[in-house]
């Protein structure tokens, strides 16, 4: 049942990915044409496309990590026994695990350090920083549930589903 509502989540988040890459290539557009046929560019567009930028990698990184999406040095794995590659998998998902976890709780604290002080993005478009900060320890969050998860599936003996 917990199982099923993380993978919903991942699986929104991935969702909200998609649309901001979509939401980026539309903008873009938009940016061009406006600059090159109406000498009239926006000033919002670049700065969005970089925060989505940042949304993007940070609300899809932990469902490419539940479809076991990221890069691995497979010659390496498919060399060592099916005991050997279960123990890796157990080591690097802790690793990994601890890695985001950490950055959890460090972005977690920055975020709430510039909310409290009201820190502004002093871009073309002046916006709080905290709204762009806070998927960094939103989506390290997700991506250590989902080593953790990762980790449980192998000390068991399973492949991810």
């Amino acid at each position: 049942m917990l199982s099923r509502l993380f993978d919903r989540v991942l699986f929104a988040s991935a969702v909200v990915a998609a649309a901001l890459v979509v939401y980026m290539a539309v903008t873009t557009d938009f940016d061009v044409i406006m600059r090159y046929f109406f000498r009239r560019p926006t000033r919002w567009a670049v700065d969005f496309s970089e925060y989505a930028l940042l949304y993007v990698t940070f609300l899809g990184a932990a469902w490419v990590l539940a479809r076991e999406g990221h890069v691995k040095i497979d010659i390496v794995l498919n060399a060592l026994s099916s005991r050997s590659q279960q123990l890796l998998n157990i080591i690097t998902s802790l690793l990994g695990a601890g890695a985001c976890g950490i950055f959890f709780w460090l972005g977690l604290e920055v975020t709430w350090e510039v909310y409290e002080a009201g820190d502004i993005l002093w871009k073309s478009t002046i916006i709080p920083k905290w709204p762009v900060w806070m998927v960094m320890p939103a989506g390290s969050l997700l991506l250590t549930i989902q080593f953790l998860r990762r980790t449980w599936y192998y000390v068991r003996g399973h492949d991810m589903p």
